[in-house]
């Protein structure tokens, strides 16, 4: 209908006066430039021009041969739509329209000729506004049904609030999307539950069995068994109770901190890989809570399958003395904190530099400041004060390498010295070896014998898992508010008093859960000491007074 209706004559294009003179004039500064003399071009443009204007006529008289039409023809079928009077405007304007600002008519010997940019800018001014007007002709030409398409619509008012769904409802969303991302993963999960495995495979293979297990016979000379003599007393006791002399932590600590390394560095994939998609999200006013309980759940449980798996060969092939279930849950709760962490970490520092920030963390404060190593050890950790809070919380490992040696130990029997019975009355409990060597400072009762394990800490760790992951909520909501295309939370808390109210409650449940985990693995558990008897008692043992 477009072709139809409007209709091109042969126009003329005028060119003014002025632009003949700048013409001639561009010519003369090249022939100056060049040689140093007036261009001759100057006088014969002036002699075959006289009256300074050029006429140049367009005609469209291929596309008429092409066609086969004859002009009279075109102009007797749109003969109900006479032609307007074409103006000299018009004629500049359809002029205008086949010029374009290039290099070739803009860039001299000399660098950009202005006047000409200036001058092919007012041209394509002059090319919009002979097209607005063609436009308009057309447009006060068409039909009532066919102007309808192009009529602005309707005003109608905003929304006034936009309804969110529910957080269950994202919930269930951002845990089922990210279900299917990780199985699409699938196959670089495997790889890296595949690595973590294998490590803790090798690393207990090249440990070996626990020697406590072993059937071991005192390498004794058969004659200082018969005859000892009192310089031999020491060397014989050393081969009675060897058993008793290893010692059980090098074990936790070789494959705590290559687990806590492995674990963190894998856990934090799940947040920076999406990084930019969570921007977009949360900018979108998606709910923040809703996506990290997703990922958090899903990152855990991820990687408890791992490390159940880690403990099932490491249980086989170390055959430890406890039980293998302590193995089970102890690793279940070092993966726990880690993710908490590797949670936490991604939160705070950018992507750029997450590996590297994870892998130091993990590795310094899993070895500093796990109590196995100085600056920070059991001995100062279980004297109370800064230490003993600073390692509960900064340090991954620290109550990991302590509950796998304490199960150990506790396993051993009356004569290793790590263990006293109930009824034994003539040994305190701190002098027992697991006392003196500094594990089990604030819970006696890991003297006693039993070969269950021992699980004073499951509940602080727990604890202290979940005070991380509640830290890395606030860091989401507070952190990197610029690219989630929302203002500093100040900024907000300032002008929502909401938002203060939130943020108030908030800071009230971190120092809650803070000081109630804190308490919780610096008290003391209630330990009944036996009592010495008294001398009536003991000599009516021996039959005094029956």
């Amino acid at each position: 209908q477009f072709k139809e209706d409007i209709v091109l004559p042969a126009l003329q294009t005028v060119v003014s006066e002025d632009e003949n003179e700048c013409d001639r004039e561009s010519c003369e500064r090249a022939g100056d430039d060049d040689s140093g003399q007036t261009s001759p071009s100057k006088e014969s443009s002036e002699g075959s021009n006289p009256g300074g204007i050029r006429r140049v006529e367009i005609m469209n008289r291929a596309e008429s041969e092409s066609t086969g039409f004859d002009s009279k023809d075109t102009e007797s079928e749109h003969s109900d739509f006479p032609d307007p009077p074409v103006s000299r405007r018009s004629t500049t304007r359809l002029r205008a329209a086949s010029r374009v600002v290039t290099d070739g008519n803009c860039v001299g010997k000399k660098g950009v000729t202005t006047g000409k940019v200036v001058q092919a800018l007012e041209e394509a001014k002059e090319r919009r506004a002979w097209l607005c007007e063609e436009w308009s002709r057309y447009f006060d030409r068409l039909r009532p049904d066919e102007r309808s398409i192009y009529e602005p619509p309707q005003e109608y008012d905003l929304p006034f609030h936009v309804e969110e769904p529910p957080f269950w409802t994202q919930f269930r969303y951002q845990l089922r999307r990210a279900s299917v991302v990780a199985w699409r993963n699938r196959f670089s999960k495997t790889i890296d539950c595949s690595i973590i495995v294998v490590a803790v495979i090798a690393i207990t293979a090249l440990d070996g069995v626990t020697e406590v297990s072993l059937d071991q016979n005192p390498d004794i000379p058969y004659e200082v068994m018969l005859r000892p003599l009192e310089e031999d007393l020491s060397t014989i006791f050393q081969q009675l109770f060897s058993y008793s002399l290893i010692h059980q932590i090098q074990y936790p600590l070789k494959v705590g901190i290559i687990l806590s390394v492995l674990l963190g560095l894998t856990a934090t994939k799940i947040v920076t890989s999406k990084r930019l998609e969570f921007f977009r999200e949360a900018g979108s006013g998606y709910n923040l809570n809703a996506y990290f309980c997703a990922i958090s759940i899903l990152s855990t449980i991820e990687h408890s399958i791992q490390v159940v798996i880690s403990a099932f060969f490491a249980s086989w092939i170390r055959n430890p003395v406890a039980s293998n279930a302590s193995y089970y849950i102890h690793f279940l709760l070092l993966a726990w904190i880690t993710v908490g962490w590797a949670l936490l970490i991604p939160m705070v520092f950018p992507s750029d530099t997450v590996t590297l920030v994870a892998g130091f963390f993990f590795a310094f404060c899993g070895l500093m400041f796990s109590g196995a190593f100085a600056p920070i050890q059991y001995h100062q950790i279980y004297e109370g004060g800064f230490k003993e809070v600073f390692a509960g919380w900064i340090s991954p490992t620290r109550f990991f390498y302590e509950a796998l040696a304490v199960g150990e130990y506790r396993c051993l029997p009356e004569q290793s010295g790590y263990t006293i019975e109930p009824s034994s009355i003539n040994r305190l409990t701190n002098s027992s070896m697991t006392i003196v060597l500094g594990y089990a400072g604030h819970d006696y009762s890991a003297v006693r014998w039993s070969c269950s394990g021992w699980y004073w800490s499951v509940i602080p760790v727990i604890l202290i898992g979940c005070t991380i992951r509640y830290l890395a909520i606030g860091a989401m909501h507070s952190l990197y508010r610029g690219q989630q295309a929302k203002k500093s939370l100040l900024y907000v808390m300032r002008r929502n008093a909401r938002v203060a109210a939130v943020t108030l409650i908030y800071c009230l449940g971190f120092v809650a859960l803070f000081f109630v985990t804190t308490w919780l693995f610096v008290r003391d558990q209630p330990f009944e000491e036996p009592e010495p008897p008294s001398k009536a008692e003991i000599l009516d043992r021996y039959g005094f007074f029956s």
